[in-house]
């Protein structure tokens, strides 16, 4: 981000779905290839059979944090869109991408070595 910022390297495409508020200038790859989108992201886990009371209350608590305009200033500076979701949102994501990156694996045929 940076070296795009000071103009020594071209960003030609994000991954991501839309243009990133961070990058206005530089295109989305979705802007030409409808539908694609890939996006790193990061998350929180919690052991299973966390008590859901628990886990409710470190989302409530992360949110908070990702939400301070300190932390949130700091994470767009890196390139990061912070966004907030809940526990069962996460959850979905997680088997969405799981299965989204199982077919990719399985068409290429990787095999771990």
């Amino acid at each position: 981000m940076p070296l795009v910022r000071a103009g020594k390297v071209k960003g030609l495409a994000v991954t991501t779905a839309r243009r990133m508020a961070a990058l206005p200038d530089v295109a989305a790859f979705a802007e030409t290839v409808p539908d694609f989108e890939i996006t790193g992201w990061n998350g929180f886990l919690a052991p299973a059979r966390t008590p859901p009371e628990i886990v409710q209350k470190l989302n409530q608590e992360l949110r908070a944090i990702v939400d301070m305009p300190d932390v949130k200033q700091r994470l767009v500076g890196f390139g990061i869109e912070p966004t907030t979701t809940s526990p069962v949102e996460m959850a979905e994501m997680i088997r969405r991408e799981s299965a989204q990156w199982a077919r990719v694996i399985r068409r290429a045929g990787i095999k771990p070595e």
